[in-house]
């Protein structure tokens, strides 16, 4: 997507509140075996540019309750039946989200402000579990700052208040019956690859054996994930990495 500017229709401010420096989505999904073809792996890289401008309390509000109300249009929640049985995939999703700076000013009620500032901000996900954890979670905020300011004060900016910090935050995760999840994503994801081979490095080799061998190729060559990049089995050990969906020691 290109740059993007945002702004409120009436508001005092004639310039866009907000303006971020595009966006990229990049998806990779395999889908298993006919005829529902559910997905086995997921691997989403988001990228979104540097984030910038001074908005308003009606602006910030109105983007949440916007937000909302597309979310609540999208489920269907109003109209769609609720249904009896919901299918459970045990697939595996690997999510990298990167934005590249933060500069933020949020007018409250004159003559205070807060500018909310950070660089490059990164977020992890992967699931794929293996024998001690679930899931697997990386936050990085580097050079956080948000800093209270006076600004009628035209000869010095009158500084209120002022937080300067990093944040690092790693979440290792272990679900309730992590053993059976775990069993059954294994499964999943080796019957649903068992004709193309596109994840075989993420499956464990020494249960290979539980499911019958030697099965119906595929019609067509079909391209398979970036194996991880020192060569080693993958054995949930990896977070995603770079935009082409390569993996790195977690």
């Amino acid at each position: 997507m290109a740059p993007i500017s945002a702004s409120v229709s009436g508001s005092a401010l004639a310039l866009p509140e907000v303006f971020v420096d595009g966006v990229t989505i990049y998806g990779h999904r395999l889908f298993g075996l006919p005829p529902a073809e559910p997905t086995y792996v997921c691997n989403w890289d988001l990228s979104i540019g540097d984030v910038a401008g001074e908005c308003s309390l009606e602006f910030l509000q109105t983007a949440i309750f916007a937000m909302g109300s597309f979310g609540f249009s999208f489920q269907d929640v109003e109209n769609a039946l609720p249904l009896v049985s919901v299918p459970i995939i045990h697939d595996v999703t690997f999510v990298r989200l990167r934005v590249g700076s933060l500069r933020l000013w949020l007018r409250m009620e004159r003559p205070l402000a807060f500018r909310v500032a950070a660089e490059e901000v990164s977020f992890v996900l992967n699931d794929l579990a293996d024998k001690v954890h679930s899931e697997r979670i990386t936050l990085r905020i580097p050079g956080l700052s948000i800093v209270c300011m006076d600004v009628e004060r035209k000869d010095t900016w009158g500084t209120k208040g002022c937080l300067e910090t990093e944040v690092s935050v790693t979440v290792l995760g272990r679900k309730k019956g992590a053993s059976e999840a775990r069993r059954l994503q294994q499964e999943h994801v080796r019957i649903s690859d068992r004709r193309t081979g596109r994840a075989a490095f993420m499956v464990d080799q020494e249960d290979e054996g539980s499911i019958l061998s030697d099965p119906k190729p595929a019609s067509m060559a079909l391209p398979g994930l970036p194996l991880p990049f020192d060569g080693e089995s993958f054995s949930g050990k990896y977070g995603l990495c770079g935009a082409n969906g390569g993996y790195r020691k977690f």
